[in-house]
């Protein structure tokens, strides 16, 4: 599965020349170079895409609440995966340095 990197700039001048898919690299930008759900919804195609042709089965992935990651509902098409999310109630026990 090519890499997701995300940014400010339509086009990174670290790679300029280089084709991003000979770098098994995927980019997407947005101003703020933080994820949304436009960039999150069009990666989890993507990887709908790769697990088909590379697994042949379905997988399961776990997905946390963020808001960034919009409504998994509204995506059609999702044959290979089974999405599960994770309960909001996880905070409680996720510390931000380390696990209770």
């Amino acid at each position: 599965m090519p890499l997701l990197i995300f940014g400010k700039s339509a086009k990174l001048r670290c790679f300029y020349g280089d084709n991003m898919s000979d770098l098994n690299l995927w980019y997407s930008n947005s101003p703020r170079a933080w994820m949304n759900s436009s960039i999150f919804s069009s990666w989890l195609k993507e990887f709908n895409e790769y697990v088909s042709k590379t697994q042949g089965r379905k997988v399961a992935l776990l997905i946390d609440n963020a808001s960034s990651h919009g409504r998994i509902e509204d995506i059609p098409d999702l044959s290979n995966l089974e999405v599960i999310l994770l309960p909001k109630i996880l905070h409680l026990f996720y510390n931000r340095w380390t696990w209770v």
